[in-house]
């Protein structure tokens, strides 16, 4: 199996760890902000799968996600003063093996971010982190879902062929 530990790297201790029992690698991970996307092969359902594991700091007011994002904390604390994270995940179906991951970054960092996974077709996909969000409602989104933007849950990713960056 493939187990993935996340670990504070202040106090030492294991923030979070997922174990994949029927899994195998080669396992290829990238991290942007807070999330961790991670790939690994499913022995048992013979396919790659994606699996996201996102973190949320608890708060004493529940922030939706866009606001979280672009709000600006000027204080800064010591994580020895945190809470433990939320930790949610969610894992997707990929029809293709992944050999490398990496994240997309901009000189300002005002874009959106992808991952890119460089896939065992030595091909560059370039995978919106919206269709990874562990977020996504997996019965009927609610307003509030639509209004934040989350995609209704799908376990397959689709690899459209606008989204590849390179070509054979």
């Amino acid at each position: 199996g493939v187990r993935v530990y996340l670990i504070d790297t202040v106090v030492g201790g294991i923030v979070h760890s997922a174990l994949h029992k029927d899994a195998t690698g080669p396992v290829s991970i990238a991290q942007s902000e807070h999330v961790v996307l991670y790939s690994f092969w499913h022995k048992k359902k013979q396919h790659t799968e994606l699996a996201v594991l996102e973190l949320y700091q608890q708060t004493a007011v529940e922030i939706s996600g866009a606001a979280q994002m672009f709000s600006f904390n000027e204080t800064q604390q010591s994580s020895l003063l945190l809470d433990k994270p939320q930790v949610l995940s969610q894992a997707y179906v990929l029809g293709s093996g992944v050999k490398a991951m990496a994240v997309t970054n901009t000189m300002h960092g005002i874009t959106t971010r992808n991952f890119l996974l460089g896939l065992s077709t030595d091909q560059v996909f370039s995978l919106d982190k919206r269709l990874v969000d562990p977020r996504r409602p997996t019965t009927k989104p609610t307003a509030a879902d639509t209004e934040e933007g989350l995609l209704p849950y799908s376990p397959f990713i689709a690899l459209t062929p606008t989204s590849y960056l390179s070509y054979y």
